[in-house]
């Protein structure tokens, strides 16, 4: 059973992502790290067998979008910036 835990939060202390590639197909559950939850007990029986969880690693943010950030904020809105700038009051 091939069974790793990743931290989702770059502090380390929020949550974990669990992975457990030798199901099929694999398990992924994202635990918080909370006592009481019964995935974060069985983490730290992990850890105390001596194995440790891999440490954050923040998501790569890529510029090679070739939109204009109006035309972004119109696709993911829906609105203009003609009509966001109405919504919002701004003249």
């Amino acid at each position: 059973m091939a069974i790793t835990y990743t931290w989702l939060d770059a502090y380390e202390v929020n949550s974990l992502l669990y992975v457990d590639d030798s199901a099929s197909p694999n398990i992924e559950l994202q635990i918080p790290a909370v006592d009481g939850n019964r995935h974060y007990a069985e983490y730290l029986d992990w850890v105390a067998e001596g194995n440790t969880a891999s440490s954050y690693t923040a998501p790569t943010i890529s510029d090679d979008d070739p939109r204009t950030d109006n035309e972004k904020l119109e696709q993911s809105t829906g609105l203009t910036v003609a009509e966001i700038k109405v919504v919002l009051g701004i003249t």
